[in-house]
């Protein structure tokens, strides 16, 4: 399969998971078809997701596994291989199915459609996720979204109207759900002290000045303004 400027193609993603979305069908008769926040393009197989109810939902299933399989086979054929791509922790139906999963920030609010994945269900459903794809025959998997996203990232890429430093983004990136408040008390912290007191500094940066515009985000700064409790927050952030 050849461009006219003579480059060669041996490689494509098929978006086999996504952001919300809009797709213009034109084998449905230029039907609209409005995605949800992690929606499948595939029919999951349910012997993936071991304990897990409900199961991953695929509405808009555009391509059927079959159709996938032949889409692989083809590929082999002409010497392109045929990856798949998904926005792994953007799903805000399984968030809303299982409550408590969605990230939530230090002031308790859910930042969805991030799930958490810390989270023993969400791990569940990325392992089931990933056997998917491996037994649908998928040559490669492009990973999106698989770890915890900026605080700016959220449900549509919203505008905030008002410049936060990096600092302030991550520190209100940080997730405080239950699963994360039990993996950090295994790393000996006192969580409840930690998030009232970062909880204070936040609200006076946002209703005053943010003092850390003009400072690269660091693992020394934030350490140097929150103390040693927070380097263990974070140690069992990336510990997990």
């Amino acid at each position: 399969m050849l461009f006219r400027s003579g480059l060669s193609i041996d490689s494509l993603n098929v978006s086999v998971k996504y952001h919300a979305s809009r797709h213009l069908s034109i084998r449905n008769g230029g039907e609209m078809i409005h995605t949800n926040d992690g929606e499948h393009f595939y029919k999951p197989d349910s012997k993936n997701y071991p304990g897990l109810s409900p199961l991953p939902i695929s509405p808009n299933m555009l391509l059927s596994n079959e159709e996938i399989s032949n889409l692989i086979d083809v590929g082999k054929e002409r010497g392109i291989s045929v990856g798949a791509w998904s926005v792994f922790l953007h799903d805000e139906h399984f968030g809303k199915s299982n409550p408590g999963t969605f990230v939530t920030n230090v002031f308790g609010q859910s930042l969805k459609p991030n799930l958490c994945p810390t989270n023993e269900l969400v791990q569940t459903y990325l392992k089931g996720h990933i056997k998917d794809l491996v037994n649908l025959g998928f040559s490669h998997i492009c990973f999106e979204s698989i770890a915890y996203s900026g605080f700016r990232h959220g449900d549509h890429h919203e505008r905030f109207f008002f410049d936060l430093s990096l600092t302030t983004d991550f520190l209100l990136s940080l997730c405080f759900c239950a699963y994360c408040q039990k993996q950090s008390i295994a790393f000996n912290v006192d969580f409840d002290n930690l998030k009232t007191s970062l909880g204070h500094r936040l609200i006076a940066v946002l209703t005053s000045q943010d003092h850390w515009k003009d400072k690269p985000l660091s693992m020394e700064l934030i350490v140097d303004e929150f103390g040693d409790e927070m380097r263990k927050f974070l140690e069992s952030q990336i510990g997990r």
